[in-house]
């Protein structure tokens, strides 16, 4: 079973800070070139050498389809989708499914899709898009990086940083209690 898909909604309103950088890719032919350029480039391959064993994802034109969809075999780009930013979007699922597998419990837009997402936009369109695309995931609190771990002494110290600071701003309890 998949993970609930948290963040679905914020990545969405984040992929909106590609739009300056993006291309159009007018046919089908056009995005299959995209992707088969990128497949060949070595930054590409350095990053991703997981997604190489299976290939090229297929392009299909997506008739029939409101939304873009990409899975471990192919990408799918309906009319309206055939920019840079949409295909990144896509080939991101792509690399994700390659890397963590079809029965995998991770969610379809969770940090291990959206950390694949910001090294594959750097390598496509650049630092500046990346930065862009990371400012708008921090902005709307998108998660692209793994829940950090805390030792026992980490939280033991935090555990004292938080008794000190309740015990200076008592109000903050009293608030707290009254609701």
């Amino acid at each position: 079973m998949r993970a609930r898909d948290s963040q679905r909604s914020r990545v969405y309103l984040a992929d909106n800070a590609l739009k300056p950088f993006a291309t159009m890719l007018p046919g089908v032919k056009d995005v299959e070139e995209f992707v088969a350029d990128l497949w060949a480039s070595k930054r590409f391959q350095a990053a991703f050498p997981s997604a190489l064993i299976r290939g090229v994802p297929r392009v299909g034109d997506g008739r029939g389809r409101r939304k873009a969809c990409g899975n471990a075999v192919e990408i799918k780009i309906p009319l309206w989708a055939r920019r840079s930013d949409v295909v990144i979007h896509e080939l991101a699922h792509t690399l994700t499914r390659r890397k963590f597998g079809y029965g995998s419990d991770i969610a379809s837009h969770g940090w291990q899709f959206c950390e694949t997402y910001l090294t594959l936009t750097r390598i496509v369109l650049g630092g500046i898009a990346e930065r862009a695309l990371r400012d708008a995931m921090k902005k709307h609190r998108v998660r692209f990086k793994p829940k950090r771990k805390m030792s026992d002494e980490q939280r033991a110290a935090c555990a004292a940083r938080l008794s000190v600071y309740r015990a200076n701003h008592p109000e903050l309890l009293a608030a707290k209690e009254a609701e």
